[in-house]
């Protein structure tokens, strides 16, 4: 129970990381384009 836990609090943040990095990502190539 515990490891499950800490993987629901860990998850999220990585995921909303992943997506402020893929918003930049996506951002950067609007601008090349």
């Amino acid at each position: 129970i515990k490891t499950t836990q800490i993987y629901a609090r860990v998850t999220p943040k990585r995921l909303f990381e992943d997506m402020d990095r893929f918003v930049e990502a996506t951002r950067d190539l609007k601008l090349i384009l």
